[in-house]
């Protein structure tokens, strides 16, 4: 199984379908899937249709600096308007899971 290359970086990827997000989903030795329903505090949102495939956290919000000094400087997320859109935080507490799905494929 081939799995989607995480355009945004490295943080917690949500999104709007579950499609997408079970193209995250590598099944377990028994072919079980695992899917989180969860809230993600998006907060102020950073916009993009290019791949960012570097971030660490979200970019400054005077997109013109390389480096922002304060902590409000900063978007609070970002969202990749992609063929489906895709949601990241880089901060796990901003996420609460409410369900843990398990789930087969069937061929």
């Amino acid at each position: 199984m081939n799995f989607p290359t995480l355009w945004l970086g490295a943080g917690v990827y949500a999104a709007e379908e579950a499609s997408l997000s079970h193209k995250y989903t590598p099944p377990d030795s028994q072919g079980l899937c695992t899917m989180f329903v969860m809230r993600v505090c998006l907060g102020d949102v950073f916009t993009t249709q290019n791949k960012m495939q570097n971030l660490k956290r979200p970019p400054c919000k005077e997109l013109c600096q390389t480096t922002c000094i304060l902590h409000n400087e900063f978007f609070d997320s970002v969202v990749g308007e992609f063929q489906q859109r895709e949601f990241v935080v880089y901060d796990g507490a901003k996420c609460y899971p409410e369900y843990v799905i398990e789930y087969k494929v069937i061929q």
